[in-house]
């Protein structure tokens, strides 16, 4: 499975139990993804990456309801390459592919 859209959150932000929210027009890079798709999650400034998946997208409010693996953030490689749209993506990230739509 290609994961086409990466998402920037705040590890520490819980919402709904354990799960976290985003900003629909600030911090998702990438197709905005449909409610049960997976997505690349990761922080900017610690360079943690990790897996999550949509429990909801709020088109009104501009947000996104991330339920994340929080055991699946971790720094890979130590090594954080920033693409064009300013989104990070390693090259041994154990998510799949992280791509670019035209």
């Amino acid at each position: 499975m290609t994961i086409k859209t990466s998402i920037e959150i705040n590890p520490n932000l819980r919402v709904e139990g354990d799960q976290t929210i985003a900003d629909l027009d600030e911090d998702v890079h990438g197709p905005v993804p449909r409610q049960f798709e997976e997505v690349a999650v990761y922080e900017r400034a610690s360079g943690l990456f990790g897996r999550a998946w949509v429990s909801a997208v709020d088109e009104e409010d501009r947000t996104i309801l991330l339920t994340v693996d929080w055991a699946s953030l971790t720094i890979p490689g130590g090594n954080v390459a920033v693409l064009q749209m300013g989104w990070p993506v390693a090259s041994n990230m154990s998510l799949g592919h992280v791509v670019q739509e035209a």
